[in-house]
Formats: structure tokens, C-alpha cells, sequence
């Protein structure tokens, strides 16, 4: 089992576009998940699952991240590949959308998503995979 905790703090003012790219400026935030992992199991070659936290802020107090996400993987002796998460984001601000003015609320929601791929080995290979999202005002995508 393997835990995970990462801090990231970027003030205001930080501005590194000039020399390179960056997301965003203005926030703290901490993440923190644990992964459990099977390298040598018994009757497939690879198996894990996780769980997963994010919490953020910008600088004003109003949270910009709220997620929880659980999932998992598994690669079958076929090379054949398995994996899945499903993902919350709970109450939280938008900040950037109106370009320096108010924050906008963001609907809590939640998605689900799961993909089946043959072995990328040989020389025809497939992917199958869905992802379904809903949140609180009724939005509903269905993706396959």
C-alpha cells in the first residue's frame, strides 16, 4: 500500500507564462490518496486500486477543488487491460470563468468511467470505454 500527500501553494502573482506554460496562479491546495498494489498476483499480471482526495482554495477563501475519486486497473495475462473510476466533486467556486469578476458556484457532480483495451501488442488492437456524468441541475452525458 502506498500513501500519497502532496501540498502546492502558488500566490497571486506568480506569473511563469512568460518563460514556460502554467494552469493557474493563485491557489493552495492539498491532495492525498492511497494505492494499493498487486505487482506478482496469482492468476493476472497487474492489479490495483486507489483512492484519491483534493482539496484547493484560491487566496480569497472560496474553494476551487472538492474531489474524491476511486478506481482501479488490471492487466490479464492476455495483456488484455481493465480499468475503472468513478469521481465526486462536491461543493465548489469557479474562479477564473468570469475573467476577474465574481465567483460562479459550481454544481456538484459525479462521473463514472470504465475502458476495456485488447493487447496493444499485435498488430490490430481495440478500446471500448464509457464515461457517464450527471450533476445536481440534471446535466446528464453519456459518452461510449
Amino acid at each position: 500500500m502506498t500513501p500519497s500527500v502532496t501540498y502546492s501553494d502558488v500566490s497571486p502573482g506568480y506569473e511563469t507564462n512568460d518563460i514556460g506554460f502554467m494552469n493557474r496562479g493563485d491557489y493552495r491546495a492539498i491532495d492525498g490518496g492511497i494505492v494499493y498494489r498487486e505487482t506478482d498476483p496469482k492468476y493476472v499480471q497487474y492489479f490495483e486500486q486507489f483512492v484519491f482526495l483534493g482539496r484547493g482554495w484560491n487566496y480569497d477563501g472560496d474553494l476551487i477543488k472538492n474531489g474524491y475519486m476511486v478506481g482501479g486497473a488490471v492487466r490479464f495475462n492476455n495483456l488484455w487491460t481493465f480499468n475503472y473510476n468513478a469521481n465526486v466533486a462536491g461543493h465548489q467556486y469557479i474562479d477564473h470563468v468570469t475573467r476577474g469578476g465574481p465567483v460562479v458556484e459550481r454544481p456538484k457532480d459525479w462521473n463514472f468511467n470504465m475502458n476495456v483495451n485488447s493487447n496493444e501488442n499485435k498488430r490490430v488492437s481495440f478500446n471500448l470505454g464509457t464515461n457517464q456524468r450527471k450533476d445536481e441541475s440534471g446535466e446528464f452525458d453519456n459518452n461510449i
